[in-house]
């Protein structure tokens, strides 16, 4: 082995720190780097200083069985890999030395012998891959602790579940890793969720692929709460079952979010099916991807909605036949609805006469500018358009009837500006008429009646009658009268003037001449003004129904278009929720696919290491082997030398030169390497010891 070693030798006999030093210095050991240190401080401040691959410790060392020696050493660098050294012979066995954190303990016999080299190898690869194991094992704990998740793990055949959890209580855990019985983990499932869980399980263990369901599991406390359980089944070559292993992360609030959104759908979809309008909505692409039961109700053929149109299909999309929706600009609509979605217009509608009905499609953009899409509105208005008419050819009579009239009209607004007026009313008054106060359209003395008999109505009367004469003779009698709605509130006045010229004549033909009025033509005045005042009443009483029903359409209108506001407003915040629910899984998702992967890196390191064990003990084989092939050669030169000495004199000086030479070059050897490490030891002792070696070499 030809790796590197950088080691630290703690030991204070310079009979130790020579032997160690024999043993390692070989020449098939590679480049091996020794520090000594006599004391624990020693070694405290090397390693403050440096950096070592080993630490070999004398357990004979200062006082004790020298197991305190690798508990202190560990306290002060817990990432460097221990080796004991049991060169007395006895005290503390192997297993007490692992205990301890020590990769290997080596005794006496072993200090010397050529496998020393390999066995410090082995000590500093177990301990690099136990730190590596360690670490991962950590990260792995850390992930599942942040988390609050439950690890498990199950082998076939067995009859307990391994478990393992940061926070046991939480999970109703003895302790952080423990195990149950089969028995024990199917009564943490809820009663009523059991038999659909197992089956779900048996159904998943059956295949290799990851899998997830949701249950209600027995937590700290004995309650339950919605938990997800995520595992993968792993199989031998034959396809049979080895283990399954997977965690339990707890999805309550998940669930309760799963729940609010679902009564939110349910609830959005029951308002959308309560619209009596058909409606659909499209997405970016003019796709249909949901619609009432109104729009699924359509059952006309010429229709451009109904079942024909739901869910997946293109609305706008070309017909076989152009004129099976009757007179439907096909052509219109699709750049209409492509001018909608593409953010061009607000809105757009258009209208066709298919199967002796009028409809109308009306498209709308969604409100939300994050999100393309746009709500299609689909109504039959025959009857609408029906009912327009005949307003419209009422109104056209109501405004010919006002038109009659003889005398000037106007309708003025609760702060006196003209509404409307008749034609006469637009050559009594001084343009311009309409938009102007009536009291400055009026010449000044009409202006003064009008303004008494408007101060009148303020006043609490129900109408009020002003008459004006003229300079040049002429009688204008001006009759004022409030506008109501339905709800009793004001609305305005009517102002009707009726010009009496005729009748103030008679007054001054009486008095020049006076004679008998005839009551007759009394009467028959009367009556005609009556009359009058009749027809104009029933007048102002079909135009406030006419405008009545006017302001009901809008106001159904207003209230119709609010609806649809307030439905889309509701379909965009549902479809915002959908998304965060969509990303909240997206994220368990990815979180699940990391732990797997963890685990999945877990078991190749696990294989790695594996196959590295695999190697050292083949290496190991061959070191056996090599071993004893040095054996038979050390044989073969015993013997060799057994019959050397029966060769001549001169082979026999020969053997002799060699061997000073051999022992020249091993005093060289003993100055180089050992003299270093036993500067600390008595200059007599030293020396007599370098004697006694040089005599054993020999």
């Amino acid at each position: 082995m030809s790796q590197s070693l950088r080691i630290l030798l703690l030991a204070d006999d310079p009979e130790v720190i020579r032997r160690v030093g024999q043993g390692l210095q070989r020449e098939e050991s590679g480049l091996i780097m020794i520090e000594g240190a006599e004391s624990l401080a020693t070694a405290r401040r090397r390693l403050g200083a440096d950096s070592y691959d080993l630490a070999l410790v004398d357990l004979a060392m200062g006082l004790g069985d020298g197991l305190h020696l690798l508990s202190d050493l560990a306290g002060i660098a817990p990432d460097l890999p221990v080796v004991a050294l049991g060169t007395a012979g006895s005290g503390p066995d192997a297993a007490a030395c692992r205990a301890l954190g020590a990769q290997d303990r080596i005794g006496p016999e072993a200090v010397e012998s050529a496998g020393l080299v390999d066995r410090l190898h082995s000590a500093v690869a177990r301990a690099r891959a136990d730190t590596v194991s360690r670490r991962r094992q950590q990260r792995v704990a850390a992930s599942l602790g942040a988390t609050g998740d439950l690890a498990w793990h199950y082998e076939q055949g067995g009859s307990e579940v391994w478990l393992a959890a940061r926070n046991p209580a939480d999970w109703q855990l003895p302790a952080p890793e423990c195990a149950e019985s089969l028995e024990a983990v199917r009564e943490r499932v809820h009663p009523d969720d059991r038999e659909l869980v197992l089956r779900q399980v048996a159904e998943h263990l059956a295949t290799d692929q990851p899998w997830q369901l949701d249950a209600r599991i027995k937590v700290g406390g004995g309650a339950y709460r919605w938990c997800t359980v995520r595992g993968r089944a792993q199989f031998d070559d034959k396809n049979r079952l080895l283990q399954a292993a997977g965690t339990l992360a707890d999805a309550q609030r998940q669930q309760k979010r799963i729940r609010e959104t679902e009564q939110g759908r349910r609830f959005l979809r029951a308002v959308f099916d309560s619209a009596r309008v058909a409606r659909a909505v499209l997405d970016s692409s003019a796709v249909i991807i949901d619609c009432n039961q109104a729009w699924t109700a359509f059952e006309e053929p010429a229709c451009h909605a109904g079942r024909a149109f739901g869910p997946g299909r293109r609305f706008i999309e070309k017909s076989e036949d152009p004129e099976v929706f009757g007179d439907l600009d096909c052509t219109a609509l699709r750049r209409g609805v492509r001018q909608v979605l593409g953010g061009v217009v607000d809105r757009f509608s258009i209208e066709y006469d298919a199967a002796g009905r009028r409809w109308r499609i009306a498209v709308n953009p969604l409100l939300n500018p994050g999100i393309a899409g746009a709500v299609v509105s689909h109504e039959d208005i025959t009857q609408a358009q029906q009912a327009t008419t005949e307003l419209r050819a009422a109104t056209a009579e109501l405004e010919a009837d006002f038109g009659a009239l003889g005398g000037p009209m106007f309708r003025v607004a609760p702060d006196f500006e003209v509404l409307a007026a008749n034609d006469h009313a637009e050559a009594f008054g001084r343009a311009p008429v309409r938009g102007r106060d009536v009291l400055k359209v009026l010449p000044r003395p009409d202006a003064e009646a009008v303004g008494d008999a408007l101060a009148a109505i303020a006043a609490g009367g129900e109408s009020a009658v002003r008459d004006v004469h003229a300079e040049d003779g002429r009688l204008m009698r001006w009759v004022v009268s409030p506008r109501r709605g339905a709800a009793g509130d004001g609305l305005g006045f009517v102002v009707y003037g009726v010009d009496c010229t005729d009748l103030a004549q008679r007054e001054v033909a009486a008095e020049v001449a006076p004679t008998k009025v005839d009551d007759t033509e009394n009467t028959r005045l009367a009556e005609l003004l009556e009359a009058e005042r009749q027809r104009y009443a029933e007048l102002a009483e079909t135009l406030d129904a006419e405008r009545s029903g006017q302001e009901q359409l809008a106001a159904t209108l207003e209230a119709e278009r609010g609806s649809h506001e307030q439905l889309a407003q509701t379909l965009e915040d549902e479809r915002g929720r959908h998304e965060e629910l969509a990303q909240a899984l997206q994220a368990e998702r990815a979180r699940y696919e990391e732990l797997s992967k963890a685990l999945q890196a877990e078991r190749a390191n696990y294989e790695e290491l594996s196959k590295a064990l695999e190697a050292e003990r083949s290496r190991h084989e061959q070191l056996a082997e090599t071993l004893e092939a040095e054996r038979q050669k050390q044989d073969e030169l015993a013997a060799a030398l057994a019959a050397a000495e029966q060769v001549p004199a001169r082979l026999r000086a020969e053997l002799g030169d060699v061997r000073q030479g051999l022992r020249s070059h091993l005093d060289d050897i003993v100055q180089r390497v050992f003299e270093p490490l036993l500067n600390d030891s008595e200059t007599g002792g030293r020396d007599a010891r370098l004697d006694q070696d040089k005599d054993k070499a020999s």
